[in-house]
């Protein structure tokens, strides 16, 4: 009998960063187009969990819910 064991890391798959060089999105969850500089490819966003660089030791939900909110609110404020 064999059993298995599944885990999920929801954090740090999509690291925020200042540039490309060292993550993936910025502050607003746009993602970064190249492998460095901070061009990034409009209208295409991460706003979940992995866009936190790392383990924050604690319960994430009310962190991953403020990072959602703001990329939310940027987009929301660029399309007026």
């Amino acid at each position: 009998q064999f059993k298995t064991q599944v885990t999920a890391h929801p954090i740090g798959g999509c690291p925020m960063a200042d540039d490309a060089s060292d993550g993936v999105v910025d502050s607003f969850g746009r993602i970064f187009r190249g492998k460095s500089g901070n061009s990034i490819y409009p209208g295409l966003y991460v706003a979940d969990g992995s866009i936190i660089p790392t383990s924050l030791g604690v319960n994430p939900s009310l962190t991953i819910s403020a990072l959602a909110f703001r990329v939310a609110s940027h987009i929301q404020q660029n399309l007026e």
